[in-house]
């Protein structure tokens, strides 16, 4: 089965040059998620990135975005394997949002930012002692409102170690990557 015979994209939420996120819409049961896309440079890349966002998808917390579904494609149409991550869709806006609303305005209340930053401490904590690293901490992977905080899209170790490697879609080319990488001590 196809990813397009399961879900209704609505609304593409960002893209890079590996990646894809999506906003889409189970067909059977109507719930939204949130599918990321991952380039794989090969089969055993493929099998290995499964292999660890298992380990992430196991980890519950109810700070953690939940890891619905995850799966390997091959596409035909650009001979690759895609590493697909269905994951909970988060109705709050991320952090990010959170601070180009103060930025300028005035100072982010320090109840927020002491509710913010203990709360992934807890989760960066709770991940570690199960031997389980976030590697893609930033502001656009927490999510928040007056209430809660939630964190989002761990990323496999696989998939950061050969981000600069080529894939299908751009043998032969050389890239400038930049990533904000925070993990725990």
């Amino acid at each position: 089965m196809r990813i397009h015979e399961i879900y209704d994209i609505t609304t593409v939420l960002g893209e890079t040059r590996h990646t894809k996120s999506e906003l889409a819409v189970h067909k059977f049961s109507e719930e939204t998620f949130v599918i990321k896309r991952i380039e794989c440079k090969d089969e055993q890349h493929a099998n290995d990135a499964f292999e660890e966002v298992l380990k992430i998808k196991s980890f519950r917390h109810e700070l953690f975005a939940e890891i619905k579904n995850v799966f390997i494609q091959w596409d035909e149409g650009v001979s690759t394997f895609y590493l697909y991550i269905i994951k909970q869709y988060m109705k709050m806006p991320n952090l990010s949002s959170y601070i180009k609303m103060y930025q300028g305005q005035r100072l982010i209340p320090l109840s927020f930012v002491e509710r913010v930053l203990s709360s992934v401490a807890d989760i960066l904590f709770k991940m570690a002692e199960l031997n389980l690293i976030h590697r893609a901490i930033h502001p656009g992977n927490i999510f928040t409102n007056e209430i809660k905080v939630r964190v989002s899209d761990a990323v496999p170790k696989s998939i950061l170690s050969d981000i600069r490697s080529c894939t299908a879609e751009d043998q032969g080319k050389v890239f400038n990557y930049s990533l904000l990488i925070v993990a725990p001590i």
